[in-house]
């Protein structure tokens, strides 16, 4: 991620660039023109058509431009491939939160131990039970993993802060059923909360090698 300024500063050089020569070449042609009309006599003179140096000046200018716009193909992809980087952890919590393993209820159980049941983040149980966690930390997962989508496409720093957010929030929350004690917590369930965090951690940091300021968005 931090090598994405020095590629958007390549790629604002190079629309400038680009939009230079064109703007020569429009510049030159029009003189061209100009020129033709005013003393056709010198064109007369000679053996190639009076059109020939926009013609081949027009042809050296879309090569440059092709050139140009393959580089800056280069960079885009540079850049969307440095941005998937981040989907993979969420990919990766999105995957355990659909096993039926995370979200833990325990019932009661007269003849001793309780019985104790495991459900995927998903599932609508265990937030009817009021262990409200698992499924508030899957719907933020999911929300934070379309906006990193988002970003990966756009490229766009306040869709990553928002983002990073999100995770935030549902990293917190993820911890939740440690307010019923531990063996409301299953291992799934602490690596969901760790997969979390350390998303938070790569956002975070990501955002600071990008320079970003939230408080100045």
């Amino acid at each position: 991620m931090g090598g994405c300024i020095g590629m958007k500063k390549v790629n604002q050089i190079l629309n400038i660039i680009m939009g230079t020569f064109i703007g020569v070449f429009i510049g030159h042609a029009i003189y061209i023109v100009w020129n033709y009309n005013t003393h056709p006599e010198f064109y007369g003179m000679q053996s190639a058509p009076w059109y020939t140096g926009i013609l081949v000046y027009g042809v050296f200018t879309i090569i440059f431009e092709v050139v140009c716009l393959i580089i800056k193909l280069f960079i885009n992809l540079w850049n969307i491939k440095s941005r998937l980087m981040c989907l993979i952890l969420p990919v990766i919590t999105l995957i355990l939160e659909i096993l039926p393993f995370g979200a833990v209820l325990n019932f009661a159980n007269p003849e001793g131990e309780p019985w104790r049941k495991t459900f995927s983040y998903f599932s609508l149980t265990p937030f009817g039970y009021a262990n409200f966690a698992p499924f508030l930390t899957a719907i933020m997962t999911c929300i934070a993993f379309i906006l990193l989508v988002i970003f990966c496409i756009t490229g766009k720093e306040r869709i990553l802060l928002n983002a990073r957010n999100i995770v935030f929030a549902g990293s917190v929350i993820s911890f939740g059923p440690l307010i019923f004690g531990i063996r409301n917590f299953s291992v799934i369930g602490f690596f969901i909360s760790v997969t979390l965090v350390l998303e938070f951690v790569l956002i975070y940091f990501s955002i600071k090698r990008l320079g970003t300021n939230y408080y100045e968005k």
